[in-house]
């Protein structure tokens, strides 16, 4: 899932890098709760967001002093497709049954988090660098129907 990409510098490449261990991500799956369909009272309103990281360890950085910054990718993943890749907004998982809501990924300052591009997060520190995200549950039409919810992402993550 990780990946280490060449920082270009005068004179030369350094690389940055970071390690993705197996529980890099602080909840997984992360539980976004049970609702009552009257929590949703129109297309476009959401659910209280519930904050998850991810966490890079082992983290170099250019020895010349330049800082590195990590970058995420979101892809659909699962049956989970983009459906508003702007805003965040991705769709339920094959195996999920409710309907009308998709899910929505934030940063931690309560932005949205695009999806299918690289997006620049945070600057490396050296050891372990931690990167904040929030997602919730958003409305995409008219009608909520009750049922299992889930949504899936694959990310990978990169170093400029």
């Amino acid at each position: 899932l990780g990946s280490a990409l060449d920082i270009h510098v005068s004179g030369g490449v350094q690389q940055a890098q970071c390690t993705l261990k197996a529980d890099a991500v602080s909840a997984d799956p992360v539980q976004l709760g049970t609702h009552e369909v009257k929590d949703f009272t129109g297309v476009g309103s959401t659910t209280a967001a519930t904050d998850f990281h991810i966490t890079l360890s082992d983290c170099e950085d250019d020895s010349a002093g330049s800082i590195a910054r990590a970058f995420v990718r979101l892809e659909g993943a699962r049956g989970s497709v983009p459906l508003l890749p702007g805003l965040g907004v991705f769709g339920l998982s094959s195996n999920s049954s409710a309907a009308g809501i998709a899910i929505q990924l934030l940063r931690s300052d309560n932005t949205p988090m695009p999806l299918q591009q690289d997006e620049p997060v945070t600057a490396l520190s050296i050891g372990v660098t931690r990167l904040d995200f929030k997602a919730r549950y958003y409305q995409m039409e008219a009608k909520v129907t009750p049922g299992l919810a889930e949504g899936a992402l694959d990310f990978t993550i990169s170093y400029r």
